[in-house]
């Protein structure tokens, strides 16, 4: 009796240890990483830097994501950029998902170089059409690389991003699947809109308890601790005076030298919105919920609950616009902004390299997206399992059960 009684309790305390497995998933042992550089043509004839990372000492072919972004190919952040820890973005994550078996493609956006003109005049210009047009000629390209897999082709967009990946995949059901981060699952207005209301504002009003935006409440809420935030409020100075703060003419409706948040900035939002240039780049495309009834291969979806650049409230909308397809996952982080990174504070959503748990998530579901495979299912986030803990405790809790009633019945047929 004792010693039956000494084995349920070691069988018990193994499964409570192994439940408390984290939830990044078990995988193989990451394997070194090879990189090759080569070139894209893009629009307008432009020929384009780009690299592969691909698992080292591998013959492949892999399967493989491109990383598509209107930019740099790396997204370098520089540390004393005042935003975050500093990380060269899409390297980062290209070196995890190749050291777990997926191959990366990464390339500079048509008329980018470098970091240094990744927003020059030439690039800026440029549509979501443009850039969309330039992700097919990217696919296109590398399905001939040996080392790519052309029939496991997946693309990733982050942010505004998303939908130029989502266009493309309305348009490419040759495609794997389609990975989004921090989408606008909103319209473009929408999003402005609660930028302000949810994130600028509020933040503003921490320095202007009154509701009376001056220039010295410009000035501190530039010197403060935000990101996003910091960046909307930005926008109530005056342009035309980039040496001097003063308030934005465009929102001082009586001319006094101070903003009113609730009378004058609130009700000339949209004014504000559409007078900068950065929206006008971007009203070209429908949000992806808009467009979700188009996409019909595999789709996943990687978001931030703290991110201030997207609320989580929208994202969760994309689960009605993609209700017909078959092969939708949302995945919704605690405590990460819109990089995916820790988020120490309501405003300070900062950049850098994204956490480990999403990584995981992003490389397990291309993993198990196969031709004609029955779609797998990730584990839930931000708890512990269901991983190998739980697979592992239930195979313990049943070897075990069972050895205990074979004993048992064994004890019963002597006493017969």
């Amino acid at each position: 009796m004792r010693t039956r009684m000494n084995t349920a309790i070691v069988a018990v305390l193994i499964a409570i240890a192994l439940l408390a497995i984290p939830s990044v998933h078990a995988q193989s042992a990451p394997v070194a990483v090879a990189e090759e550089n080569f070139t894209v043509r893009l629009g307008d004839g432009w020929v384009s830097k780009a690299k592969l990372t691909y698992p080292a000492r591998q013959a492949g072919p892999f399967p493989t994501v491109i990383v598509a972004y209107r930019g740099e190919m790396d997204f370098a952040i520089p540390a004393d950029a005042g935003v975050g820890p500093g990380a060269q973005y899409f390297k980062d994550l290209a070196e995890f998902l190749s050291s777990r078996g997926i191959a990366v493609v990464r390339y500079h956006s048509r008329y980018v170089t470098g970091s240094d003109d990744a927003f020059g005049p030439r690039s800026l210009a440029l549509t979501m059409l443009d850039h969309a047009a330039d992700v097919e000629r990217v696919i296109n390209a590398v399905r001939r690389m040996r080392r790519v897999d052309p029939a496991r082709i997946f693309i990733y967009g982050w942010s505004y991003s998303s939908q130029i990946v989502t266009y493309v995949a309305s348009r490419r059901p040759d495609l794997a699947g389609v990975i989004m981060q921090g989408p606008t699952a909103s319209t473009e207005m929408q999003v402005f809109i609660e930028d302000y209301l949810d994130n600028a504002l509020p933040y503003l009003r921490q320095f202007a308890p009154d509701g009376r935006i001056t220039p010295e409440v410009l000035r501190q809420a530039q010197e403060g601790d935000a990101t996003f935030a910091k960046f909307s409020a930005a926008d109530l100075q005056d342009p035309a005076s980039p040496d001097t703060i003063k308030v934005n003419p465009l929102l001082d409706v009586n001319g006094d030298g101070v903003l009113e948040i609730d009378a004058e900035v609130i009700p000339n939002l949209e004014r504000l919105i559409t007078a900068g240039e950065f929206f006008r780049t971007l009203r070209l495309l429908p949000s992806v919920a808009e467009q979700a009834a188009n996409v019909r291969i595999p789709v996943l979806v990687l978001h931030g609950e703290a991110d201030t650049a997207v609320r989580v409230r929208n994202v969760r909308g994309l689960d009605q616009a993609f209700a017909s397809n078959p092969d939708y996952t949302l995945k919704v982080y605690p405590g990460l902004g819109h990089a995916l990174y820790p988020v120490p504070s309501r405003f300070a959503d900062l950049f850098g390299p994204m956490d480990a748990q999403p990584k995981a998530d992003f490389a397990a579901w291309v993993l198990t997206r196969r031709p004609s495979a029955v779609p797998a299912a990730l584990p839930v986030t931000g708890e512990t399992g269901p991983g190998i803990g739980w697979l592992v405790a239930g195979a313990l809790a049943f070897l075990i059960g069972g050895e205990m009633v074979r004993r048992r019945a064994l004890r019963w047929g002597r006493t017969q």
